[in-house]
Formats: C-alpha cells, sequence, structure tokens
C-alpha cells in the first residue's frame, strides 16, 4: 500500500475490466455527441444512441428519469446495464447512452439481456 493509505488500482482495460469510471459516460459534451451523431436503437424494454468509439471498449451513459422507479429500481438497472457491458464479447468499442422505456418493474432481465444482445449486434460487435 502506497505512504498515503490509499490502495493502488490498474483502470486499464486489461486489467480485468475494473474501475466502472472507465466504462461510463459522465459528461454533458459526451452526451450530446451522441444525441447529435449517435445511430438510433429501440428494443422492446429500451433506447439507445450509439456510436463507435476507438478505443475498444463499451461506454455506457443513462438517462433514466425519476418516473420510471426508485432510486433502488433505477440503480438496479444501472447496474445490470453495466455487468452486461462487462460480460459482452471483445470487439470493436462503442459509446452508447441508454434509457428505459418501460417502467423499471416490468423490465425483467431477460428482456433487458435480449435487447442488449440485439444492440451489440446492431453496433457491430
Amino acid at each position: 500500500m502506497p505512504e498515503d493509505g490509499r490502495a493502488v488500482r490498474d483502470w486499464s482495460p486489461e486489467a480485468g475490466r475494473t474501475g466502472a469510471s472507465n466504462f461510463t459516460l459522465k459528461r454533458t459534451p459526451e452526451f450530446l455527441r451522441l444525441f447529435r451523431a449517435g445511430q438510433r436503437f429501440k428494443g422492446g424494454v429500451i433506447r439507445a444512441r450509439h456510436c463507435r468509439n476507438t478505443l475498444g471498449i463499451i461506454r455506457l451513459g443513462f438517462s433514466v428519469s425519476r418516473k420510471t422507479g426508485n432510486a433502488v429500481e433505477r440503480n438496479r438497472f444501472r447496474r445490470r446495464m453495466r455487468h452486461l457491458a462487462r460480460e459482452a464479447p471483445v470487439g470493436p468499442g462503442f459509446d452508447a447512452v441508454v434509457t428505459p422505456q418501460l417502467k423499471l418493474r416490468e423490465i425483467g432481465w431477460c428482456s433487458l439481456r435480449e435487447d442488449f444482445a440485439m444492440l451489440l449486434k446492431e453496433a457491430g460487435r
């Protein structure tokens, strides 16, 4: 452990994909770029705007309003989407802003997994 008491982490994609901050879009310019130039995807339970990146990883941003569910349900949706992105096969990377299409209580794990697989196929992975 370093002198300052913090653990050292390797944030590179090759290091077991640790560090969610590498795989999350958080800044307004990143969202605006996707909304302006990204391709649209509409599945059964999610909508997304996506475009390729040169990083070789999937980076996700989320637009989940309070109308779709409470904080627990919104965070569960985000965790599940990040899990699906981590489990995706290696291929060309893309950025996506994901929005649920239904109330979060109505979205099941299987339908979310199917829609994400369709998004991967459309994004060229």
